[in-house]
């Protein structure tokens, strides 16, 4: 097999293929004789029909057969040959067949781009930890907050914001019961926009055993899309009328949170000074890492290939739809189509795949690998985070693709610790000896995250 390859342009590569006659002639010879034991003609025993019948009937067919094969196998072993990285299918230009000569076809592929790394001297801006005072009390306001019971609220008075009204209600349009558009004791805490618009405010200055009518317009995105800008009626009738009450924030409180190590509020305090210090960290590495990853982008620039792109869209959107779905959401039915999603998202695609790219190209040159017992630990990370046994943690990983997306994950963390601790977070090179950034022994070389 002869094969020649052009660079079209960076991310492309057209290859022509020639297979030679005598392995085409072999291939089609048992194809030949494979059909002989199966063909079933009249006039003729089985296993006996003539070659030349054989070909008559089904040379076209075998023809095909055979040629297609030849062209998937030959296509695979001339990217090896050649060190071709296709992330695309193939476009492929056939030739004709002519009995008793080679055959020829080209193909053309995307390929990942080769990245030249021109610097890794970038600047990420430093900020401290900082955990004030305000910081602390707040969290402790919301810790106070979610501890709040619900009490009667005694005297006769209108509802006001805060309350929250237990209401009856029934929705109409056009006369008609919406379905699903009544309720009984349904609690409405007033004043906190999760209603449908308007609601909240016309139950607001009702008082206990009222009935209210009121006709409020559904915006678009709320509810069935028939509904939007048209007029529903509401009966609501408040039931009951109840208030948020807070605990006292004393060392009582404290010690019944059951929280290790807390009996007294300034224990409570001073952990959840130690907590906020730990979420600022982990907020303000993210951070980092960001910028890092904008800053390099910026620094190293290269072509993509539209491909990965496209498949990057596709997976975001597929996430997107996920998440939503979830959370019982439906996107498309206030009126988003996926082609518009998939087009907001290219930008972040675009993004993505330029990071996976250059990451995977510095782990490359830096020789920064993960090996099994990496992963193994990865994943035994991840159960425990998740509460996961860890069997069933290593069976969502055995797959090969999803074993190797999580290696290529830890690889790109690696990456990025090496950068970070290879630069001052300024950007001036760090002092002393940069650290050795090499894997596992038994680890092998990063692979590209997208699959062609």
């Amino acid at each position: 097999m002869k094969t020649n390859v052009e660079a079209t342009d960076e991310i492309h590569r057209r290859i022509e293929v020639e297979i030679p006659w005598e392995m085409v002639s072999q291939e089609m010879e048992q194809r030949y004789r494979e059909l002989a034991g199966k063909a079933r003609l009249p006039g003729f025993r089985p296993g006996k029909v003539p070659l030349a019948v054989l070909r008559q009937r089904y040379g076209k067919q075998v023809r095909e057969e055979v040629l297609g094969r030849l062209i998937d196998d030959s296509f695979e072993a001339a990217l090896i040959q050649n060190r071709i990285r296709a992330v695309s299918l193939p476009e492929l230009q056939k030739g004709d067949f002519q009995e008793g000569r080679p055959y020829r076809y080209s193909a053309t592929v995307e390929v990942q781009p080769e990245i030249a790394i021109t610097t890794l001297d970038v600047s990420v801006e430093s900020k401290p930890v900082e955990v004030t005072d305000d910081m602390v009390a707040q969290e402790l306001t919301a810790l106070q907050e979610s501890k709040a019971v619900l009490v009667p609220v005694e005297e006769q008075r209108p509802a006001r914001q805060g309350d929250t009204a237990i209401v009856d209600y029934t929705a109409r349009h056009q006369g008609q019961p919406l379905e699903g558009g009544s309720a009984t004791n349904h609690p409405l805490q007033l004043g906190s926009g999760k209603a449908l618009p308007g609601f909240e405010q016309q139950v607001e200055g009702m008082e206990v055993g009222q009935v209210k009518t009121f006709e409020l317009e559904f915006p678009a995105g709320w509810g069935p899309p028939r509904l939007a800008g048209q007029p529903v009626s509401f009966e609501v009738r408040l039931a009951a009328l109840k208030r948020r009450e807070l605990p006292q924030l004393d060392d009582e409180f404290a010690a019944d949170l059951g929280l290790e190590g807390v009996e007294t509020l300034e224990q409570l305090k001073e952990k959840l000074r130690r907590d906020l210090a730990e979420r600022e960290r982990e907020r303000l590495d993210r951070e980092s890492r960001r910028q890092l990853i904008d800053k390099l982008i910026e620094a190293n620039p290269f072509p993509l290939p539209p491909s990965m792109v496209e498949r990057r869209q596709e997976r975001i959107a597929s996430q997107m739809e996920m998440y939503f779905a979830e959370q019982g959401i439906d996107i498309y039915e206030k009126g988003l189509r996926r082609q518009q999603l998939k087009a907001d998202m290219r930008e972040r695609a675009e993004r993505e795949v330029r990071a996976a790219l250059l990451l995977q190209a510095i782990a490359e040159r830096e020789k920064i690998d993960a090996g099994e017992k990496e992963i193994d630990q990865a994943i035994e990370r991840m159960a425990a985070e998740a509460n996961m046994e860890p069997s069933r943690a290593r069976a969502l990983y055995a797959e090969p693709e999803a074993r190797g997306g999580l290696r290529a994950r830890i690889i790109e963390d690696k990456v990025l610790d090496f950068l970070l601790k290879r630069l001052n977070i300024d950007g001036k090179e760090a002092a002393g000896e940069t650290p050795a950034p090499g894997g596992e022994e038994d680890g092998q070389q990063p692979e590209n995250g997208e699959k062609s």
